[in-house]
């Protein structure tokens, strides 16, 4: 058995979209963060090609394009780093926003929040531990 990545890694960089907007804008402006970012001589040496756009998923609000680079070894979580800050100010520029259900991490507005978990501990570990009561 071979393993045939060991010389590079991929940087992934999950984007979550909202449905409204074109998915087809939205990817090209994608492809083309990652073809800048390839041609800048800050990452050049750390990529191997430009960036791939995929379509990852599609939900009720929103759809998640995802945007893999090969990278040397070790270096993908730096890659990362910069093709975030890339696309996040390239989707500013060009006034896409996140959705706001994901802006919030998606939280569910509840009218009181969860009461947490308490457990008695046990008697029997009350005798190995004292002053648990």
């Amino acid at each position: 058995m071979t393993n045939l990545s060991r010389d590079w890694a991929r940087a992934v960089v999950d984007v979550p979209v909202p449905v409204t907007a074109d998915v087809t804008r939205v990817s090209d402006l994608l492809e083309a963060i990652g073809e800048q970012a390839y041609k800048d001589v800050e990452l050049h040496h750390l990529l191997f090609d430009a960036p791939q756009v995929i379509m990852q998923s599609l939900d009720v609000d929103h759809f998640q394009l995802r945007v893999v680079a090969r990278t040397l070894p070790g270096k993908q979580f730096e890659v990362g780093r910069m093709l975030r800050a890339r696309i996040a100010a390239g989707l500013r520029q060009e006034g896409i926003n996140l959705p706001p259900t994901l802006e919030r991490g998606n939280q569910m507005a509840s009218p009181t929040p969860p009461m947490p978990l308490v457990l008695p501990v046990p008697r029997l570990l009350q005798h190995f531990r004292p002053g648990w009561d």
